[in-house]
């Protein structure tokens, strides 16, 4: 039988789990939107843009994204913060996957 510090761990798991899942799309979104804006918008329509993406997809079950007030910690976690300084390399660069160790 489970204890209730059990039980804890478990529901603070699975809701871990929904917050990362939803602000991992969340923060797709936001992207592609700084990235590639659609014309005629301003930076204030960025997040109207991506609530509307949001909600077309499976995970949001046609819902907004509720979880701001935890996006809005996010970014200042070191997990996040790695993830944007991360540059993808361009199409068709060449990718050296030897590291000089010298």
């Amino acid at each position: 039988m489970p204890t209730p510090s059990d039980l804890s761990l478990n529901s603070l798991q699975g809701r871990w789990d929904v917050i990362k899942t939803h602000c991992g799309c969340w923060s797709g979104f936001l992207e592609k939107v700084r990235n590639a804006p659609p014309s005629d918008c301003t930076i204030d329509d960025y997040d109207c843009i991506a609530c509307e993406r949001f909600k077309q997809i499976a995970v949001s079950k046609r819902k907004p994204f509720l979880l701001q007030h935890c996006w809005n910690l996010l970014p200042e976690n070191e997990k996040w913060r790695l993830r944007d300084q991360e540059a993808l390399p361009k199409k068709g660069a060449p990718v050296n996957l030897e590291e000089d160790d010298a």
